[in-house]
């Protein structure tokens, strides 16, 4: 009975207290789960250390940088509250605006372009004005657009075709077509037929010559001009004056 009780009792506290024997395995296994993580914590430390290293050398080359780093003032907010996704600087925004500033010097210059095409407007206008000529309404108004001999003048368009000449006070020559000169209708350039560009107010002498069949104002100067033979108040000088035996051509 003692024996048996003996027994239970070793049983029991060999269920409590392990044996040396047993204990060992137990121990190694444990000291080296605590190396494991001794060497892990190590490991930890160096990737921090060399993070903050990397971390301090980028902070020294921004620093020598002249660019300044762009700034995400709301990435660390959005972290905080736990979202993922930080709003980054909005490039869309910028070129946008990058956009708003091309088309407004597109519109300064269009606005440039069109004052310059209305001052040329004006000043064509003004032009027009001073060249152009009223064209008279009836065959009665001819008259006053005919030029008229030794009227006073101060330019060739007072004298409607003819020329202004003299000194001091001038006066209207009539005699010859001159191109250019301003003129009225059939009236004007000299009498000569043609020569009036009703289009420009303006005589066109080598033009009416080479309708009635010469090549040039040169062989119309040559070939009629010399002609000595003319007829006076006739169609022998193609509605040009002529003074006694040669017609009055342009100069």
């Amino acid at each position: 009975m003692l024996l048996l009780e003996a027994g239970v009792v070793c049983a029991l506290i060999s269920s409590v207290v392990p044996f040396p024997e047993k204990q060992v395995p137990i121990l190694k296994d444990e000291v080296m789960d605590s190396l494991k993580k001794l060497d892990a914590k190590k490991e930890l430390e160096v990737k921090q250390k060399e993070t903050l290293n990397a971390k301090g050398f980028k902070d020294a080359q921004s620093l020598d940088s002249p660019q300044k780093p762009q700034e995400m003032p709301h990435a660390q907010e959005d972290l905080e509250h736990g979202d993922n996704h930080p709003h980054f600087p909005n490039h869309d925004h910028d070129e946008d605006e990058n956009e708003e500033t091309v088309h407004a010097h597109e519109d300064e210059d269009d606005e440039e372009d069109e004052a310059i095409e209305e001052e040329i407007k004006q000043a064509t206008e003004r032009g027009n004005v001073s060249t152009t000529t009223k064209q008279p309404e009836n065959d009665d108004d001819y008259e006053a657009t005919m030029c008229t001999k030794e009227a006073a003048c101060f330019s060739d368009s007072d004298c409607y075709g003819g020329q202004c000449i003299g000194l001091g006070v001038n006066h209207c020559a009539c005699l010859s077509c001159n191109t250019g000169a301003v003129c009225s209708g059939k009236h004007g350039c000299g009498g000569l037929k043609g020569a009036c560009n009703r289009a420009t107010s303006r005589c066109d002498c080598e033009g009416a010559f080479k309708k009635h069949g010469y090549t040039s104002l040169g062989s119309a100067l040559y070939d009629l001009c010399n002609v000595r033979y003319c007829v006076p108040n006739t169609d022998s000088c193609l509605g040009m004056p002529c003074n006694p035996g040669t017609c009055i051509c342009p100069k």
